[in-house]
């Protein structure tokens, strides 16, 4: 008697199972011809029992972390190891308010809370920012501000207690900047029959609250959308009911306001005639939610820490949960650990400094996540800028016969390119010929090539650095030209 191999999976074995087996139970039914009865709803079956299959490895893939490639997934992961995605984050930059005749004795002023303006470009939408600080304007002084990215959001309720245990409240925007919300609840003394708001205070986990404590915590959906969590009367306090929830933050960009210095050029409602002009710093330090792939190499490294740092390895691994560190590593020297940390940089590939710098924010922001999950008298030092070893490329292109060898070139430089986008270098990073001869041959068209620079075999990062993309010279010979 025939039997199911239950590890045919796909259409055609499964058809095949069924059609044996039916001519064992229906002798008499020979028929095989894709016009009968019987024959069509075996194929019907097999195509159901082929899709049933697909949806059974799919969902028993993405109950792992390993295999998992839906977002929902992961997050539901982080969730049952008690791990918090990081969330979107602004940059930062510093503008200059330059004054043109204004009269003597006037004084231009500049509110904390004004919106400056990055115009958009062929690359880029708008760009918004808002000023940290007030300042003025005069006929012998310009104003320098701090800026940061995203646009201001104030008085937004969100919703109404309801008394009961870890409720959810969604913001009505996407691209929340998470340390720039504010959760007000309408508890406290009545002023003209309107309570007052009492402001609740960020905490990254609900679980290190007690029972009176006004807390709240973030948590950003698959979608893009950021709840506010309140507690559940043992971790956190649960708002009365009736109480309504009153939210302020920003909304930005993420990695997009990373942008080139002079790109901010006006501010919205001037408040002045005599302001000529407005210069700015690079804006730097802006960073999206949590990556599919950062969660995947981060929630196992914060299960395997217990959130300690303890040893060398419990630096590195817990590097990258510090909001706006994109890859990391760390050091140790005469009882400091030195931490390597490289914000994400959206123009990475265009970068042309030596070395990429680590603003003093986040230098702090990283010394101050240590400081308790650190041992007793250990020290964190976080280094002020990341080498960078520029990898030059020059090579010769043999084109086969009937491609256009402009047009190689240019996808050989793009396929060159990947290499060296931020996602893809590491600290420590060796990078052969023999990869870099594999990247071009994979490119349609091209025949072979030879490699003139790198003049060495393999060319390195070191331990505390990364790699750039430097110069490349392409040269093609063969194809068609013109």
């Amino acid at each position: 008697m025939a039997t199911i191999d239950y590890s045919n999976r796909d259409y055609d074995s499964i058809r095949a199972d069924l059609l044996s087996r039916a001519s064992e139970i229906v002798p008499e039914w020979t028929a095989r011809n894709s016009s009968d009865f019987g024959v069509l709803f075996v194929d019907l079956w097999s195509y159901f029992a082929d899709v049933l299959h697909y949806y059974i490895d799919r969902a028993a893939g993405e109950a792992f972390i390993t295999t998992a490639t839906q977002r929902e997934s992961l997050l539901a992961l982080a969730s049952l190891f008690d791990y918090n995605p990081q969330l979107q984050k602004s940059s930062t930059a510093t503008v200059t308010v330059v004054g043109e005749n204004v009269p003597a004795g006037d004084v231009i002023e500049i509110p904390i809370g004004t919106t400056f303006v990055a115009p958009a470009t062929s690359e880029r939408p708008i760009v918004y920012f808002t000023s940290t600080e007030s300042a003025s304007v005069s006929a012998s002084a310009n104003a320098i501000i701090s800026v940061v990215e995203g646009l201001q959001v104030n008085d937004e309720t969100v919703g109404t207690s309801n008394g009961t245990a870890n409720q959810r409240f969604s913001l009505f925007y996407n691209g929340v900047i998470g340390d720039s919300v504010e959760v007000f609840v309408q508890e406290g003394i009545v002023v003209d029959g309107v309570p007052s708001n009492v402001e609740y205070q960020f905490v990254n986990k609900l679980l290190d609250s007690t029972a009176n404590d006004k807390v709240f915590s973030l948590l950003a959906t698959a979608s893009n959308e950021t709840e506010i969590v309140f507690g559940n009367g043992v971790n956190g306090k649960i708002p009365n009911t009736g109480q309504n929830i009153v939210v302020n933050y920003r909304k930005g960009v993420g990695s997009i306001g990373n942008i080139s210095a002079n790109s901010i050029t006006q501010i919205q409602n001037s408040p002045s005639i005599y302001i000529s002009e407005i210069l700015s710093s690079a804006a730097v330090g802006g960073s999206n939610v949590e990556s599919i792939e950062s969660l995947r190499n981060n929630i196992p490294n914060s299960f395997a820490t217990q959130d300690r740092a303890v040893s060398l390895s419990d630096y590195k691994a817990l590097v990258l949960q510090v909001p706006g560190v994109a890859k990391g590593t760390a050091s140790y020297s005469s009882g400091t650990v030195t931490i390597y940390a490289a914000p994400f940089t959206e123009s990475y590939l265009t970068y042309s400094s030596a070395a990429l710098s680590v603003d003093s924010t986040l230098q702090t922001n990283i010394v101050e996540y240590y400081e308790p999950r650190q041992m007793i008298g250990a020290s964190v030092t976080a280094a002020s800028a990341i080498n960078l070893t520029a990898v030059n490329i020059t090579a010769t292109v043999n084109v086969l016969s009937g491609y256009i060898a402009s047009k190689v070139a240019e996808n050989v430089e793009t396929a060159l390119n990947t290499l060296f986008e931020f996602e893809n270098v590491f600290f420590n990073q060796t990078l052969s010929k023999g990869q870099i001869y594999r990247t071009i041959l994979n490119v349609p068209g091209v025949d072979y090539v030879t490699l003139s620079l790198p003049s060495t075999e393999t060319v390195t990062s070191g331990e505390y650095g990364l790699l750039k993309k430097g110069t490349y010279t392409i040269t093609t010979v063969g194809g068609v030209t013109g």
